[in-house]
């Protein structure tokens, strides 16, 4: 429990990751945009739906080069607090045969 809740209020976010990740991201919105078919169905599914869940979930280059990491910060802030979380374990028997 003490790892998990370390990861999950003392994660770090170095600019350099960041960074990085920001280009993954870019790649994964050029190949998106490398493909026609996808594209013109993600658009049909937005003109049907108006729920969250049915956007597509890459968003714009624009954004994603505006985001910092206070940005990241913020949003673990206002959704990964204690009493928002539940935490659970499982533990499994082994087979009988």
């Amino acid at each position: 429990m003490e790892l998990i809740s370390d990861i999950a209020f003392n994660s770090v976010y170095p600019s350099s990751e960041i960074r990085k990740e920001k280009e993954i991201i870019l790649d994964e919105i050029n190949s998106y945009k490398d493909s026609p078919s996808e594209l013109i169905f993600d658009e049909f599914e937005e003109l049907l739906s108006t729920e969250p869940d049915r956007r597509n979930i890459l968003g714009s280059e624009e954004r994603l080069k505006a985001y910092m990491e206070t940005d990241i910060r913020g949003f673990i802030h206002r959704n990964y607090a204690t009493d928002q979380m539940v935490v659970s374990s499982v533990a499994t028997l082994p087979l009988k045969n």
